[in-house]
């Protein structure tokens, strides 16, 4: 190792004796007073050393505390530093001394480690990063064919890697107006389509897949491409060439696979139902079925099946296959699929179906899709304000119960509450009915101790023994499902 100078102050204090330690000077270099002393489980040191041998400190720390060194080679014996420390920790002593030299101790019973310092490792993005800059290094360093090709490629799937989508795109088509010969130019077409597709830009899709279709290099990408071409012309609503497409395809290249078979009759069913023939398409879609229907089919299988529905489907059943619909797709898509099946349901007459729906889109983050059709439904069961005051309390006792039962736990707190200004009117049965109800919505809500507060003022309006039973059972019932044993027995034991 080369000398080195090394210069390390800390406090400077004049050194005073402790207690029970140990003194000792060092033996390379100038004079160099170090003492140690243990208190409870923990070593502390004060050192005096001007210009001296780093070396020779360490086995003076070493020697006073009894351990053994590993890797003291790593130490230069000519590396000296100037260090005035009192009453200091040795692991912050050696930390401060070591660190200077690039290098850090770790200890074992009765060893102390000498290591060097390694930097961190570097994070994945870090990596790419770095790779990024050393393939653009090599396209400029190496632009024939073959490395530069690689070099591109290996840039472009980088970007794809890390979700960049645009920027993945336009480096595939940079290699592939580059290199249009090389190797790695119909894998980038087929890649830069997929992603073009995915993100619905079928334009773009079926110009890539139709680019690789007219390279004189066969790939092992070839019969993707044709299958994507007449795909993407399908969504572009061009069902006519995309036919011919598939036409050709089955042709020259019967399907080997069950996937590629189902993925053909997909895309026909999708030209069927363009060109106006739902139940050509709802055929089709009976045979993908066979055997079962893969996992990356199912999105396009849910909405070719709510889009090929007959006028005449039963409205409830109609609204079910838009819901499948909708917790597959993304978006607009979504949020339509969504709006229609809310729709259907308030047409099959399911006003709680569709407060079922609204509140499955407003966990989604569409909620404004169905709001419409849920204003729509409460209404019609007397829970807006305005059609309050117009239904019989029994009738809507019912409604209120019927929300319950469907756990619209919300909407049954809300049309219970309603009824409370009504007590006076209503008979001890009736009572008896309302605040077992509300409590039960508000347990759905969590919020058990209104609940059972909400069954203890039942208590107080309804006098009969039956019905008082039946409130001290409602609040067993309650404590029993959220495990709180000791109060469930109080409660069935007729203890509030």
């Amino acid at each position: 190792m080369r000398h080195t100078s090394l210069i390390l102050s800390a406090a400077l204090v004049l050194l005073t004796g402790l207690s029970g330690g140990t003194t000792a000077r060092a033996q390379e270099g100038a004079t160099a007073l170090v003492s140690t002393v243990q208190r409870e489980s923990e070593w502390f040191c004060s050192i005096s050393a001007p210009r001296t041998s780093l070396r020779g400190i360490v086995e003076q720390l070493a020697h006073s505390m009894q351990v053994d060194i590993e890797g003291l080679d790593q130490l230069s014996p000519t590396a000296l530093v100037t260090v005035e420390l009192r009453d200091r920790p040795v692991t912050q002593a050696l930390e401060w001394m070591l660190g200077a030299a690039g290098l850090r101790s770790r200890w074992r019973t009765g060893v102390l480690q000498i290591q060097p310092i390694l930097p961190a490792s570097p994070t994945p993005d870090e990596l790419r990063d770095c790779a990024l800059a050393a393939y653009t290094g090599a396209l400029r360093a190496f632009p024939d064919a073959t490395a530069g090709a690689q070099a591109a490629f290996a840039k472009a799937l980088i970007f794809e890697t890390r979700g960049n989508d645009s920027q993945a795109i336009g480096a595939y088509d940079s290699l592939v107006r580059a290199f249009p010969q090389s190797l790695q130019a119909p894998e980038a077409l087929i890649r830069a389509a997929r992603i073009l597709f995915r993100i619905k830009d079928h334009e773009g899709a079926a110009a890539r897949y139709a680019d690789l279709l007219r390279m004189s290099l066969h790939s092992p990408f070839t019969e993707e491409a044709r299958l994507g071409f007449a795909r993407s012309m399908a969504f572009k609503g061009e069902f006519r060439t995309a036919l011919r497409l598939l036409s050709a395809l089955e042709t020259s290249t019967p399907a080997l696979t069950r996937l590629d078979l189902h993925q053909r009759l997909l895309v026909r069913a999708r030209c069927l139902l363009g060109e106006g023939n739902a139940a050509g398409a709802r055929a089709l879609l009976r045979e993908s079925e066979n055997g079962g229907l893969e996992e990356e089919l199912q999105l396009d299988f849910a909405e070719l099946s709510a889009r090929s529905l007959p006028l005449d489907a039963p409205p409830e059943y109609a609204a079910t296959v838009w819901l499948k619909y909708a917790q597959q797709a993304e978006g607009e898509d979504r949020a339509a699929a969504a709006a229609e099946s809310a729709r259907l349901t308030r047409l099959a007459g399911d006003e709680l179906g569709a407060l079922w729906i609204d509140r499955w889109a407003e966990v989604n983050g569409i909620g404004g899709a169905t709001r419409a059709h849920a204003d729509a439904a409460r209404e019609a069961l007397g829970l807006e304000a305005a059609s309050l005051g117009a239904n019989p309390l029994l009738e809507r006792l019912g409604r209120a119960e019927r929300l319950l039962r469907a756990q619209l736990w919300q909407e049954a707190q809300s049309a219970f509450e309603s009824l409370r200004v009504k007590l006076d009117g209503m008979d001890e049965a009736m009572r008896l009915r309302l605040f077992v109800g509300l409590a039960n919505a508000l347990d759905g809500r969590d919020d058990t101790d209104r609940a059972i507060a909400t069954l203890r003022e039942g208590l107080e309006s309804v006098r009969g023994e039956e019905h008082r039973r039946e409130l001290f059972l409602a609040a067993g019932s309650i404590f029993e499902k959220r495990e709180r044993i000791d109060e469930a027995i109080d409660a069935y034991r007729g203890k509030l």
